[in-house]
């Protein structure tokens, strides 16, 4: 489900059937976009750009705000791409006739059971467990155990403490617009809590504190999450918690950065001796949202691979309906190329019995320095 709550297209005549079908060339499924105005750009690399069609100052909005941050002994400075989309960062859907909490707990327990027998969640524990209960690569080595870590020296000080859910959709919303979404959000949700018990149990039972950040979630939604022990978000506080949490620190806050643009930085390189760390799901994200993320450094991510990211002179991402300009596009290539090059990564298998294959191309990335580098 994309993480904001633009309107979508209604096209009732589509074969659910070719849902598999239908990727963009960024290699995702996704319902386009009708009603928001063509976005805001800034960049502080350059000279503001305004858009040509400016909104009415009290209509909602959500800025996402990511790029490279610059040297201050060097001199070097930011590079930041700044996206304004123009639609509400909370539009509950009204629950289905006859929800209750009662019935979709049961929705969910079901779901969680069969989501556990999948080989998609067999790879997840085993990688997950590995990367979390890995000893530090700085760990200290004990000469008479022939080189292995100290026993007395490899707990991990460094812990996952805040796990974010982006953009799941919602689990009883009485709107599908062209297919039913709502087994996918029980199932993106039981993977996101399934990950979290598999953090905690990796880490001698501390569990993170985790967040959900979706527009579409209603009352009904928020019950059965914070059953779950996930507290229910609206834009930019998923992205902030991300960024104060992170293992890079919030130079943002640190500098009285509260606009809520989401834009505190994060040194996609840094290394974490001690000090806390963040898991990230994002089972469908959009473009602006991928970024966001990565600019905020997630140690664990569960998304997709980046090769849509990958710079394009020939064919320009977009984002809305704004194309990036070359300068973005340069800022896009270079924070994602950063990002890659400090992750290891591996494919999930897929899982495509279930319907609207939620886990379809799901990849887990992490910090090369979290943990020791070693063939899965």
């Amino acid at each position: 489900m994309p993480h904001t709550s633009r309107s979508k297209k209604k096209n009732n005549n589509a074969p659910i059937q070719k849902r598999k079908e239908v990727l963009d060339e960024d290699g995702w499924t996704r319902i386009t976009s009708s009603s928001h105005h063509p976005t805001a750009s800034r960049r502080t690399t350059t000279a503001t750009r305004e858009s040509e069609s400016a909104a009415g100052s009290d209509e909602p909005r959500i800025v996402f705000t990511w790029g490279i941050d610059g040297d201050d002994e060097d001199g070097q400075k930011d590079r930041l791409v700044t996206k304004t989309i123009y639609a509400s960062p909370s539009r509950p859907m009204s629950p289905a006739q006859g929800t209750t909490l009662e019935k979709m707990e049961a929705q969910y327990k079901k779901i969680a059971a069969k989501f556990v027998e999948t080989e998609y969640h067999a790879a997840l524990r085993d990688v997950l467990a590995r990367i979390v209960g890995a000893p530090p690569q700085n760990a200290a080595k004990s000469p008479s155990s022939g080189g292995a870590a100290s026993a007395d020296r490899t707990a991990r000080t460094e812990k996952i403490e805040t796990c974010v859910l982006f953009g799941s959709g919602s689990l009883s919303g009485d709107s599908v617009h062209w297919i039913d979404r709502h087994e996918t959000a029980y199932y993106q949700v039981a993977a996101f809590k399934k990950a979290v018990e598999i953090i905690t149990s990796a880490q001698g039972g501390h569990r993170p504190v985790c967040y959900a950040q979706e527009p579409d979630y209603n009352s009904a939604d928020i019950g059965l999450l914070e059953m779950l022990g996930i507290k229910v978000v609206t834009h930019p506080e998923g992205f902030d918690v991300l960024r104060q949490h992170g293992r890079a620190g919030a130079k943002g806050t640190e500098n009285g950065d509260e606009s809520g643009s989401g834009s505190g930085k994060a040194n996609a390189n840094a290394g974490g001796k001690g000090g806390t760390s963040t898991f990230a799901y994002s089972p469908a994200a959009e473009l602006e949202v991928e970024y966001q993320i990565m600019y905020h450094n997630p140690t664990i991510w569960l998304h997709r691979s980046l090769d849509h990211l990958a710079f394009r002179q020939n064919r320009p991402l977009t984002s809305g309906n704004e194309t990036f300009t070359k300068d973005e596009m340069e800022i896009n290539g270079a924070m994602t190329d950063k990002f890659k090059q400090s992750r290891n990564h591996t494919k999930l298998p897929d899982v495509d019995h279930l319907k609207n294959f939620p886990f379809h191309g799901s990849v887990l990335w992490w910090s090369k320095d979290f943990e020791d580098e070693q063939e899965l």
